[in-house]
């Protein structure tokens, strides 16, 4: 028999016993009143034990289990709480580590991105200060280059010259003075 069950069925008990208590208490219409005797004192003292072993006739017998299993369910209820507790704060400690964990990683991978793009940095300036330094030189031999080949020009220029005018001065008949200060004015031009 359910619990609720037994509930109603005690509650119909009472609700009949009570009815007939009340009735039975209603008969002094004749106006005269009655003395307290013995069974007025004791009375109520027998309905109040005779409703409690029908209580506990009952129910009784199955309160104590239904309060065993509700503190057995709360118990267990209680316990599941706690390990989805216990569960709970492990998960939030293990994403913790995980997340300083990748804050760490990202702190070190820009930290690296850094130095690399540094390094990179005087690398390139380096090997930008080489090539100018390649290209300056390179210059300098080019001129030099060329200074030297416009001097090889002048100087055949310059040589050629002197044959002509050497030619054009022997055929003139020019004086031996004159033929002097003509070489000495080649020699001149030919060392510059």
């Amino acid at each position: 028999m359910s619990l609720r069950r037994a509930y109603l069925q005690l509650f119909k008990f009472l609700l009949i016993f009570s009815s007939t208590i009340v009735f039975a208490s209603e008969g002094g219409e004749s106006g005269v009143h009655h003395e307290p005797g013995i069974f007025d004192l004791i009375g109520p003292g027998v309905n109040f034990l005779i409703y409690a072993f029908l209580l506990y006739w009952f129910v009784g017998r199955k309160v104590p289990g239904f309060l065993r299993k509700r503190k057995e369910a709360l118990l267990k209820e209680i316990q599941e709480s706690k390990q989805k507790k216990e569960e709970a704060e492990k998960l939030y400690q293990e994403f913790t580590g995980r997340l300083n964990k990748v804050q760490e990683e990202s702190e070190k991978l820009m930290e690296t991105a850094r130095q690399d793009a540094e390094v990179l940095r005087q690398r390139i300036l380096r090997e930008a200060d080489q090539q100018r330094e390649k290209i300056l030189i390179d210059a300098r031999e080019a001129a030099s280059r060329e200074m030297l080949k416009a001097k090889q020009n002048l100087r055949k220029e310059v040589l050629l010259l002197a044959v002509e005018l050497a030619e054009t001065m022997a055929r003139n008949q020019v004086t031996d003075q004159d033929q002097k200060r003509f070489v000495e004015t080649i020699i001149e031009e030919v060392k510059h």
